[in-house]
């Protein structure tokens, strides 16, 4: 990630359009209060932190760059239900259902392997869990191009992920978006069925 992006993801203006996406999405799906939840990609921990502030719940925030989960060390060390890991989104240090709502703001474009991550998110999430997607795409031609300057680029298309997800048994709740003019914005809200 260059330096531009690293301080846009760690602001706070950037984390309120981020929570409040997290709510919207939220608003009509049951969060278990004193569950636990898992953010991948957390940076600063500001979207970790309302999680668990909010709804309540045990969260643990991972991010791949010990830089970043300092950062949300540092911002977050006063909250006992939050916690943070240096982890690989694609080799999830975490047993099998132990999530009931998983995290992922626009963090999967920066996976190569971004199908090895949504493999992971399917192995973590508890029976009764959700997945929140939140990513960016664009037209066709423009990711391709993308895809290819920025070779840490993996996601682009989001029927492949709607389509891995289904086969394992999510199917989507809520989808918001996409906005935007030249890269739009969405999210999708998948849970168990």
């Amino acid at each position: 990630m260059n330096r531009f992006a690293r301080i846009m993801m760690n602001s706070r203006v950037h984390a309120r359009s981020r929570i409040r996406l997290v709510d919207n999405i939220l608003a009509d799906c049951p969060v278990p209060q004193g569950g636990t939840a898992l953010e991948l990609g957390c940076g600063a921990g500001f979207a970790s932190a309302h999680l668990a502030s909010k709804y309540r719940l045990r969260v643990v925030g991972t991010d791949a760059e010990a830089d970043r989960i300092e950062t949300a060390k540092q911002l977050n060390d006063d909250m006992e239900q939050l916690s943070f890991l240096v982890a690989d989104a694609t080799a999830l240090p975490f047993e099998d259902g132990s999530f009931d709502l998983v995290l992922a703001q626009n963090v999967f474009h920066h996976i190569p392997d971004w199908r090895a991550a949504a493999e992971e998110v399917t192995r973590v999430t508890s029976p009764c869990g959700a997945f929140l997607f939140s990513d960016i795409t664009g037209p066709g031609a423009l990711m391709r191009l993308f895809s290819r300057l920025d070779k840490d680029h993996g996601f682009h298309d989001i029927d492949d992920l709607v389509s891995l997800m289904d086969s394992r048994g999510f199917k989507v709740r809520k989808r918001v978006g996409p906005s935007g003019r030249v890269h739009k914005e969405f999210a999708i809200l998948f849970a168990r069925s």
